[in-house]
């Protein structure tokens, strides 16, 4: 059986089959949201990746092999739930974040999740992934130990590991091969590996997730308290509490302004209490902007002024005296 995908990131897709490469990935593997590492990506069509998909009857397999980038995937997108067994063939700078958890993986490791499970995921060099993925349904108790708020994890040391390594790089190996009536005889040893695996390998049980609330205190705190950092973004704070840019964009959605410009109105206002306090009279307004985030005092000036109605050594005479 031929693969359903086989496209280069940087070619284009056939007519009327996907938009743009995260479209296509988002398709390919169950609804992930890809992003650059770094930001300089301006089009996702720039995102360097080779995917594979082959459909093995109601499960298949993925193999992916990209650059570094970052991605979510935020929790049940389609009708059916997955059980996913994932081999890390290739990188070792590959962590995942659930429910704001950090658990680092390394090449050889073997992780069983599901895809009802919200998920982010950051690779500081190339990653190469065979996944497996079977419908919960045909899962069986399966299904129950592997619950959204668990992943599994087997080093690469269990001989159990070994052997579904040895599995999943063999069916990929023949998965052109395959037909759909071949899928029980595929599925069912992955399952029973995949059962002997969960006794053997590390549980991660994270808790729920953190409301919507729950997180926006944890930004407006975060913030507070990295106002110096100039760097301070949506990208840095999406990776420091392991939530996607989309959705910290989402929840600020309902605020009554953005993210950026609270940011901005949080580095003003701390600029001003300085400004304000005897404390800090001797230092000058240059450090003081380089100490809520402003590399450049003239812009700071401007800013300042635009918010407070006056210059920033005018507010300080007028605090002070």
């Amino acid at each position: 059986m031929t693969p359903d995908i086989d496209w280069k990131a940087r070619s284009s897709p056939k007519p009327g089959v996907f938009n743009s490469f995260s479209q296509m990935l988002s398709q390919v593997h169950t609804g992930w949201n890809f992003e650059s590492v770094d930001d300089k990506v301006t089009s996702d069509r720039e995102l360097l990746a080779y995917v594979k998909k082959y459909s093995l009857g109601d499960s298949y397999l993925t193999d992916i092999l990209a650059l570094p980038m970052s991605g979510c995937r935020e929790g049940k997108l389609h009708d059916a739930d997955y059980l996913v067994v994932s081999y890390v063939v290739e990188g070792n700078d590959y962590s995942l974040d659930v429910y704001g958890h950090h658990y680092a993986l390394k090449r050889g490791n073997v992780f069983i999740w599901n895809t009802s499970q919200e998920i982010f995921f950051r690779s500081g060099e190339m990653v190469r992934q065979l996944s497996v993925f079977i419908p919960m349904n045909a899962a069986f108790n399966l299904g129950k130990l592997v619950s959204p708020d668990t992943i599994f994890v087997l080093d690469k040391s269990e001989a159990i590991s070994n052997i579904l390594r040895s599995t999943i790089l063999t069916l990929r190996k023949n998965a052109h091969n395959t037909c759909i009536s071949d899928e029980p005889f595929i599925v069912n040893p992955i399952l029973e590996l995949t059962k002997a695996g969960v006794s053997k390998a590390r549980a991660f049980r994270f808790e729920k997730k953190r409301s919507s609330e729950q997180l926006l205190d944890e930004i407006r705190d975060y913030v507070r308290n990295n106002l110096f950092d100039s760097d301070l973004s949506v990208a840095t704070i999406s990776h420091a509490l392991g939530v996607s840019k989309r959705y910290i964009h989402q929840i600020f959605s309902h605020e009554a302004e953005s993210l950026s410009r609270w940011i901005a109105r949080q580095r003003l206002e701390q600029a001003a209490k300085y400004l304000q306090d005897s404390k800090y009279r001797d230092i000058s307004i240059t450090d003081i902007a380089m100490m809520t985030g402003f590399n450049d005092s003239g812009y700071f000036s401007r800013q300042f002024r635009q918010h407070y109605g006056m210059s920033p050594k005018h507010y300080r005479q007028s605090a002070i005296h």
